[in-house]
């Protein structure tokens, strides 16, 4: 257990480990004067105490003037950034390992230049899922850090259903107010392979695990 004094401006909204369990992220509102931002933040977390060290800054998103959405794993980030409608926008996807970069905009794929309602990352770090606001579907950019493009997939989700996976990239679940999307998933070509649905009502969540035999 660790402490830590509290900051009038920020507040930490969210804790969750990334796939080793060596890094504690903890996504942030900050709302200081003349300021908007938020992303994550993590703790490298000591694996033999428990302990958590300093807090080590990581992603984020200036909503002064602009609107975006953010998501990391512990081997890439992914940033969306727009300002002025559809076609405004861009989507950065940066290897944490090696700093290598991609710039999507609206010329490599046209979602990326739309408003985005949110991003996931799959736990393979393989895909990223873009809730795309303007026409109401979630897309799928495979990452290619070879040729630094976000490459088109065949598979979509209708609407911007909260997205969830099962820690081994193999199934996505996508929940909306009455049902929940089951989708096979092949993390290495960015397309569903198969796909079911339950309906949903009340007050339902998903929790997420890989089973072994």
């Amino acid at each position: 257990m660790a402490r830590y004094p509290p900051n009038p401006y920020i507040a930490l909204t969210n804790f969750f480990f990334g796939a080793t369990g060596r890094n504690l992220y903890a996504s942030y509102d900050n709302y200081g004067p003349h300021t908007c931002e938020f992303g994550y933040d993590y703790y490298v977390v000591n694996q033999t105490t428990g302990r958590l060290g300093s807090l080590i800054p990581l992603t984020g998103v200036d909503c002064l003037d602009a609107g975006g959405a953010t998501a990391t794993t512990d081997l890439v980030t992914a940033t969306d950034t727009d300002c002025c409608g559809q076609g405004s926008g861009w989507v950065d996807v940066t290897s944490r390992s090696s700093g290598q970069n991609i710039v999507c905009g609206p010329g490599m794929l046209a979602f990326c230049g739309d408003d985005v309602w949110a991003v996931s990352i799959d736990p393979a770090s393989r895909n990223i899922f873009f809730a795309d606001a303007d026409v109401k579907q979630v897309f799928i950019g495979h990452i290619d850090f070879n040729t630094l493009q976000l490459l088109a997939t065949s598979s979509s989700i209708p609407g911007v259903p909260s997205i969830y996976f099962s820690p081994d990239s193999k199934v996505v679940y996508a929940m909306d107010s009455n049902h929940i999307g089951i989708y096979a998933f092949d993390s290495a070509s960015g397309n569903f392979t198969a796909s079911s649905s339950l309906p949903s009502s009340g007050s339902v969540t998903v929790a997420t695990a890989t089973l072994k035999h």
